[in-house]
This record gives C-alpha cells, structure tokens and sequence, in this order.
C-alpha cells in the first residue's frame, strides 16, 4: 500500500475518532457516516489510480501517491491574513448574485455574500442540514439517492471517493422552482498549501471542495466554481460536484481551475439531466502542475439536453487531462460537445471524450470535437473521442484536430510592427474564445474573456 493511502486511512482514524466536523456538529449525520464509510471501502482497497488503467494510462498520479499526506486544518487568522490578496486577486470582476468563500474546505462567511433573492438559497452544508426549510431539506434527501456513494461505488474515482468520505463543509445552491438568477453564483475555494519542496517524500496538505447544486422546475441560473491556490505551495485538491437539474431548467455552469503552480487538482463533476432541461458546462483549466477533470453528464429524460465545452491553456511542464462521459440513458435527447487546448514549451495535455447512447436511447444527437493548439515541438496532446452507440435512429459524430500556428500569419503581425510575443497572444487568444463565445450568458461571457486573455499572455512558439 502507498503512504498516501496509509496517510488517508489515519487521518479518516482520526475524523471518526474525534467526530472533527466542527461545521458539521448538531446535525442528524447518520446517512453521512455510511457514506463515508461505503466511500473508503473504494479508495482503501483499490488505492490510488496507477498507469496500468486504461483511464489513468497517460496521467500519473505517483507523485501524489509517494507524497506524505496531511489533512489541511481550518484557517487561523493569521492564514487568512496571508490568503486576503489571494482572494483579492482572484476574485471575478462582475456583480453576482451570491458567493460563498471556503479556505481549505471550511466555509469563511466573512468573505462571502449571501443571496437576497426569493427561491434562492445559497449556503454552506452545516446550515443547510439546520435549515428549517423544508424545500432544502427534501433536495438534500433527493440528491443523496440520486448521487449517493452505494449507487456510483463501483463507478466513481478513488478521488472522489475520497472526497466523500474525508470532506468537512460544502457548497450547496438550490434554486426552488420557477426562480430565475440572472447574475453568476460564485462558489471561490482557496487552497493553502505547504511550502514545496525537494525533499523526498514530498509533503503535501489534502482539501476536499465540494458541490451540491439543484435547480428545480423551469429555474435558470449561472454558477462558477473558482478553484485557486498560492504559486509555490504543495496541495492535492480533490473537489467533486453533483449538479441535479429538474424539468425544464437552464443552467450554466462553469468550473475555472487556477490552482498554483505546485499544487494538484484531481476533480469529479457528475451531472444528472431531468426532462426538457439544458446544462450549458464549461471547464476552464489554467493552473496546477497536474490537473485531472472527470465529467460525468447523465441524459435521464426526454428533451434533455448537454452542452459541454472546455478549454484548457497549458505551459511549461504543466499537465492537463480531461475525461468525459455523456450517457443518452434515453431518446430524444442532445449533446454537444467542443474542447480546446493550447499548449506550449513541454507542457501535456489529455483529452478522453466517451459518448453513450443505450439500445432504448433512439433519435439521440450527439457531437463530439477536440481541437488543439500546438505552440512547440515538445508539446504533447493525447485525444481519444470515442461513441459507444446502441442504437440505430440516431446522429452521431467525433472528430479532433491538432495544429501549429501558421508561419505566414506570424509575419503579417511582425509586418505591422506587432511583436512576436503579442502575436502568438492574439492568434492564441482568438483561438481559445469560440468555446467563452458559445455561452449563452453575455454576464458570464464578460466574466471569462478577461481570464482568457491573461492567461494567453506569455506563451511562446518553439520549433524545437
């Protein structure tokens, strides 16, 4: 066995032990305590995803699995002194309509705006398991069934396993039927970290974020998960999200990983789709020295339908992996999906795309595309599209492509006296915007292109 799972396993010891859900306390957890326990049972005695998965075949995790792992505690004072201009300066330049701020997976409510509209609540699991809202209660009971550790046991990541059994707070949005939030719900989860360093086994601090969103009948609303940590600091965050979206709802959901040049970011989305209901998704990927998104989008009824786009920048030695699963559990229902990727210097990226359409999922449409930007000539992309269909009335396509920039165009900018620098900047940028501009939110639009455009900053073109 690894020391990180031997690292786990204690500090699991020491949760139930001393019942260290401080957020938690008062409040009937018994479901909570089987989940847990369920959870552990994946990630003990499977341990850690290694190479040899066909999954995991182009991402390793042995750095994290070598690493000596300790539970990030709650924030003092003084670390929230030192996280301030990290908030500060991440924070998104839009008005919004809530955002709660977690440092380490504890919910910090002086950062944090509550909602002030009707039908909306937005607020972290210890009050929402206190709440005496009977609306929240029953989503809270529902959603358990619907993403419960029994049911996905067998499917779901050590990773997220791990969030279930070892997180202390979360993130929880409701919007109860027919309420309509025009402005982004921000849900900001801060990373402190241990300062790196070369000392083997590293050491590393664990933080679990995590998400519990419904939408109810006919809602509509905008959510961005913002995930961020300190340059220099040594953390794995492994963050899951479940989205429930009821009948006819709309919702766009954006999650944006800035996580710090040292830290690792293993994260699980599963998304559950009821009839006529659009999930507009985004995954933006920045930061990390190692990234890993599992997408995981279930088509339940009729009308049901998925936009799922992503976009990831990757520099240096950065590596970048997305993996995602778009069921059609039935007919009638939509997906489309667009992922694109710059990359530069010796960077990595990995691009798993799997469509699933059931024997019983006819008049299904699905698409599928993965394009790449290659900056340098030690620039790696894997992409594998993939269908699975089992139907036979059905459309269905996949496709990726990977590119360099043109020379010709290099020196149309060089010829109007544009340097280099800001010319790859330009062309990187224009490249990545098609999947911000396919957002149908001008609010969340205005939100991501000024995030778009600094990250492109920067990045050279190597022809060796």
């Amino acid at each position: 066995m690894n020391q990180a799972i031997e690292n786990f396993k204690q500090i699991f010891a020491e949760l139930q032990a001393h019942r260290a859900l401080p957020a938690l306390a008062g409040t009937p957890l018994a479901w909570l305590e089987r989940e847990r326990e369920l959870a552990v049972e994946k990630w003990s005695v499977d341990g850690l995803p290694t190479r040899k998965l066909e999954a995991w075949k182009y991402t390793s995790v042995q750095a994290i699995s070598d690493a000596e792992i300790v539970d990030a505690g709650g924030p003092d004072a003084r670390a929230l002194a030192e996280l301030e201009s990290v908030h500060e300066s991440a924070r998104m330049q839009v008005a919004v309509a809530a955002e709660l701020v977690f440092v380490n997976g504890r919910f910090i409510p002086q950062w944090s705006t509550l909602p002030h509209i009707a039908g909306l609540h937005v607020l972290s699991l210890a009050a929402a398991l206190r709440s005496d809202v009977p609306y929240v209660r029953n989503v809270l009971s529902a959603m358990r069934e619907t993403f419960g550790s029994a049911a996905h046991k067998g499917a779901e990541t050590a990773f997220a396993a791990l969030n279930t059994s070892l997180f202390r707070d979360a993130a929880v949005v409701i919007a109860e039927d027919d309420c309509f939030v025009g402005s982004p719900i921000i849900l900001t989860f801060i990373q402190s970290g241990t300062a790196s360093s070369r000392v083997a086994p590293q050491r590393m601090t664990a933080v679990y974020p995590k998400v519990l969103a419904h939408f109810g009948r006919h809602s509509q609303g905008h959510v961005i998960e913002n995930h961020i940590g300190p340059n220099g600091a040594t953390y794995v965050s492994t963050s899951l999200s479940d989205l429930h979206l009821g009948d006819s709802s709309h919702v766009s959901y954006v999650k944006l990983q800035r996580e710090g040049d040292h830290g690792f970011h293993v994260g699980t989305t599963r998304v559950f789709q009821a009839r006529d209901s659009r999930l507009d998704s985004l995954q933006i990927s920045l930061g990390a020295k190692l990234a890993r998104h599992d997408l995981k989008v279930r088509l339940a009824a009729p009308g049901a339908e998925a936009v799922v786009d992503g976009l990831y920048i990757v520099r240096d030695h950065q590596h970048v992996d997305n993996h995602t699963a778009i069921e059609h559990a039935v007919g009638d229902t939509r997906s489309d999906q667009l992922y694109k990727g710059v990359l530069d210097d010796e960077s990595r990226a990995v691009f798993n795309g799997r469509i699933w359409i059931n024997q019983d999922a006819q008049r299904s449409n699905s698409s599928q595309l993965n394009n790449n930007l290659i900056l340098s000539m030690k620039a790696e992309i894997d992409t594998k599209p993939e269908l699975e269909i089992f139907a036979d009335d059905v459309k269905a396509g996949h496709g990726a492509t990977v590119g360099r920039l043109d020379p010709e165009h290099l020196f149309y900018f060089q010829s109007r006296a544009i340097d280099p620098a800001s010319a790859v900047a330009m062309l990187a940028e224009g490249f990545a915007q098609e999947v911000v501009f396919r957002r149908g939110s001008a609010v969340v639009r205005e939100a991501l292109l000024p995030l778009v455009r600094q990250a492109v900053r920067g990045l050279k073109v190597s022809v060796r």
